[in-house]
């Protein structure tokens, strides 16, 4: 997917996955669509809907958590915005969703991602938790990659008093639902 007036110009705004890409459109921008046989002579077909992005889809946007809750959520129509850290897989592709969490004190920290239905996990890269007010200033502090298809878990991290942000990233075989929650560990 691409933005400009010249073949030599084109700026890609979003990569293809796995037959299909997802990008937040803007009102009175043209789009160009590059379709790449790969050596396979043929028809296909092109369809666009407009979708609405989960909630927390953005940084600014996060879900709070706080110690000993779970929140169900999704990265069902999810996106990337400018300026986020790389992600675990395919650096730049993956969809991500976000959480905020305050610590009061200082505690261990468990989080866990659970399944919501038999494959949701398999829809999940992993999580990542930063510290950092502002996008451009995050710095991670843990992180969990889930590699296994339909594998869930949980890790934990040392956290002194503070704001953390969670950010779920969708696998790049799919989007959709899980659980997160955060815990107090000794």
């Amino acid at each position: 997917m691409y933005t400009g007036d010249r073949v030599n110009r084109l700026t890609r705004v979003a990569d293809f996955g796995f037959c299909g890409v997802q990008f937040s459109a803007q009102p009175g921008v043209t789009y160009h669509v590059v379709a790449d046989d790969q050596g396979h002579w043929g028809k296909f077909r092109m369809t666009a809907i407009a979708v609405t992005p989960p909630p927390n889809d953005d940084f600014a946007d996060a879900t709070a958590i706080t110690l000993g809750s779970t929140v169900s959520a999704t990265t069902l129509y999810a996106s990337r915005e400018p300026g986020e850290p790389p992600t675990l897989y395919r650096p730049g592709r993956p969809h991500t969703v976000w959480f905020r969490l305050i610590v009061d004190a200082t505690t261990g920290i468990q989080v866990d991602a659970s399944r919501t239905s038999e494959y949701s996990c398999s829809l999940l890269n992993g999580i990542q938790v930063y510290t950092g007010e502002q996008l451009n200033e995050l710095q991670e502090v843990s992180q969990r990659f889930i590699s296994a298809v339909g594998a869930c878990g949980a890790f934990q991290f040392d956290a002194p008093p503070g704001v953390y942000s969670l950010r779920a990233e969708a696998s790049v075989f799919g989007e959709g639902d899980f659980q997160l929650t955060a815990r107090a560990v000794p």
